[in-house]
This record gives structure tokens, C-alpha cells and sequence, in this order.
């Protein structure tokens, strides 16, 4: 997995997020970088999802964890995989979890998936290092048909299918529950320091300006007069 750049983040990514985008790209890949950072593969869906979704509790921003199936192909050249991945999500009796999970943000209109690069068919380049943040296909969630998300980074689709209700929560377990307390404590902390960046230039404005009014104000409280001129 290729590394995310830290400055990248905050001089390139942030800034040019589209509104609904901001601040989640900035949650996602900080997580990542630091996962990354400490010598971790990107093979922590569900860690990754419910970190961000605290971080996001935070901001005021309400989003869930689901179990989804995906596959990836490269727009040109070879074929990809015919078969989805996490079809049938179960836990293995060594107690990892097979299958794949996106963070849905229906305030943003918009999902997360954190760890998309611990597929080996993503290209190992610095910008599809990056997590990916894309438009809800279905209003509130991710629809009830196959859809495809082209990145140019370089060029391949990741395909996308919503699982049946019954499976879309089978990353829950006794063990992840047992977890809460740290997932959210992880999450109050990564919202903090991504707080913390946002508050330098040239995102302060940007974040005075939030559409989640919860991210504004906080950005008020934090900054103070700074972020209102």
C-alpha cells in the first residue's frame, strides 16, 4: 500500500473537498496516515469506519457502519474479477472479519470507505493511497442496484453492491462491542487534531463556512474571532 502524504492532506486534499466532503476526507485520511504510519496494513475496515464515525459524532455529523460488497477493476487492460468480495460477511473462527465495510453519511450525501486500498487489484499510487469519499447513489444509502466509482489514480472502477438488510450489520460483534468506549475515545481524539488542522490556512475559512452546523460552531469556539473575517 502506497503511503498517504501528511502534507498532502492539509495543502491539497482539504482544500479543494467539495463542501458536503468537508471535513470527512480530512477525518478518513488522517486516520489512515496514522494507521499507516505505525507499520499497519489497510486491512482495518471496521476499526477505520467506527473511529470516523465518532469522529464524526463529534462534528454533529450522523453517519453508520455497513457491510458491503465490492470488486475492482482497472479501466484498461487485463480483466478484472468477475465476483464481488464480502458477498456473505461472516467472522472467520480466528476472529477476523471476512467481508467489507463503507461508512454511509447521509447528511453528506455521501460514503466513506477508509481502507478501499487493501484490495490488490487498487493501483499503488500516492493519490488512490488515499481513502475514498463518493456520492450516495440512493439518497439516504447505497441503493439497491450495483454501482461503479471511477478514480483516476491511475484509471480503475470500484464497484459497489448494497447487501440485504440481514447482512449489512454482520461486522457487529461481542468483541467490537466490547470496544465502544475506545473506538469513540479514538474518534473524540482524531476530531480534535483534524480540528486542530482546520483551524490553519488555508482551510480556517473553509471551515467557518461548514454546511454541518456542528462543525461550524465548534470551529467558532475553537478559533474564536480568527475564523469570522
Amino acid at each position: 500500500m502506497a503511503r498517504i502524504d501528511l502534507g498532502a492532506i492539509v495543502d491539497v486534499v482539504m482544500p479543494n473537498a467539495a463542501p458536503e466532503s468537508f471535513p470527512l476526507i480530512g477525518l478518513a485520511a488522517a486516520w489512515l496516515y496514522g494507521l499507516a504510519h505505525h507499520g499497519h496494513a489497510a486491512a482495518h475496515c471496521i476499526e477505520g469506519c467506527l473511529t470516523v464515525h465518532h469522529a464524526l459524532v463529534e462534528y454533529g455529523i450522523a453517519s453508520r457502519v455497513e457491510a458491503v460488497a465490492v470488486k475492482v477493476e482497472r479501466a484498461w487492460g487485463e480483466k478484472g474479477p468477475e465476483d464481488f468480495w464480502g458477498l456473505e460477511p461472516r467472522y472467520n473462527v480466528d476472529g477476523t472479519f471476512n467481508g467489507h465495510t463503507v461508512l454511509v453519511v447521509p447528511p453528506a450525501g455521501r460514503f466513506i470507505d477508509p481502507t478501499i486500498q487493501q484490495f490488490p487489484d487498487v493501483p499503488g499510487s500516492a493519490r488512490a493511497a488515499f481513502p475514498l469519499i463518493s456520492p450516495l447513489p440512493g439518497g439516504d444509502g447505497l441503493g439497491d442496484a450495483p454501482f461503479s466509482v471511477y478514480r483516476n489514480a491511475p484509471d480503475h472502477y470500484l464497484t459497489y453492491l448494497a447487501l440485504p438488510e440481514s447482512h449489512r450489520q454482520a461486522w457487529h460483534s461481542a468483541k467490537i462491542e466490547a470496544m465502544t468506549d475506545d473506538f469513540r475515545a479514538a474518534g473524540a481524539d482524531l476530531a480534535a487534531n483534524v480540528f486542530a488542522a482546520m483551524q490553519q490556512e488555508p482551510l480556517r475559512e473553509k471551515t467557518a463556512a461548514s454546511p454541518y452546523p456542528g462543525a461550524a460552531s465548534v470551529a467558532l469556539w475553537l478559533g474564536g474571532c480568527r475564523v469570522c473575517r
